[in-house]
């Protein structure tokens, strides 16, 4: 009986430790596209309010001036990544 009862504890922490690892990981990637938004107002290539649509033509460029904008921008692969700016 304690042997099963000891396999139910061990699989009850590996569970828990699974979804520890998962929910970090998720936080940690919500962090990373914080920091990207962030740096892109800053830097002034998202306004303060930004909306989708501001995300969208930063992702998806199609005029000259968006262009250059994506060539001089930091990084911000997890933007687009997130908030479904890519198509």
């Amino acid at each position: 009986m304690d042997s099963i009862r000891l396999f139910k504890i061990i699989k009850v922490g590996l569970i828990l430790v699974f979804l520890f690892i998962i929910t970090s990981s998720f936080w940690d990637w919500l962090a990373e596209d914080s920091k990207e938004i962030k740096e892109l107002i800053k830097q002034g290539y998202l306004p303060s309010d930004y909306q989708h649509e501001d995300i969208f033509k930063l992702c998806n460029p199609e005029t000259d001036e968006e262009k250059v904008a994506l060539e001089k921008a930091p990084d911000y692969f997890w933007t687009c990544m997130i908030r479904g700016g890519w198509t």
